[in-house]
Order: structure tokens, then C-alpha cells, then sequence
């Protein structure tokens, strides 16, 4: 198992732009829907800030569920 890189995580105070290049990538690949990414906000049931508050973070959505699965291989396979 990898180490969590962004704990503690801190404010990032926007969207960084490696994350909005792999948005706008995804966009034009995938046609996906952006559905959020900085949000300073905490983790769900935790104090600990959210990976969205680094800006390092993107809820993307389709519909179709392979294309999806298709994202998923292709970050995975690639990370």
C-alpha cells in the first residue's frame, strides 16, 4: 500500500494546475462532467481537511459506466 501523500493536508487555496490540466484532458478525452475539486472542507467524519481542500482533488462523472471503468484502468494502470 502506497503512503497517503497529503496528510496532514493542508489549504492549497485553489485548484492546482496540474489538476485542471488533467481535468481539461479528461474533458476532451472522456467527456466527462466536472463535478468539483478545491472545496476546503473536512474529511467526512474527521477533522483532517479533505484532499479537496490541497486543490489536488476532482469528482469527474459520465454516463456511462465504462467510460468510467475506462478512467479508472487508464489512472490506475498509469499511477
Amino acid at each position: 500500500m502506497r503512503k497517503y501523500p497529503y496528510y496532514p493536508a493542508w489549504d492549497g487555496g485553489k485548484t492546482q494546475p496540474i489538476t485542471a490540466k488533467v481535468l481539461d484532458l479528461c474533458t476532451k478525452r472522456y467527456k466527462v462532467t466536472h463535478l468539483g475539486s478545491y472545496v476546503n472542507r473536512p474529511m467526512r467524519d474527521k477533522p483532517d481537511l479533505s484532499v479537496h481542500a490541497t486543490g489536488f482533488a476532482i469528482d469527474m462523472g459520465h454516463s456511462d459506466i465504462k467510460v468510467l471503468a475506462d478512467i479508472w484502468t487508464f489512472f490506475t494502470t498509469n499511477s
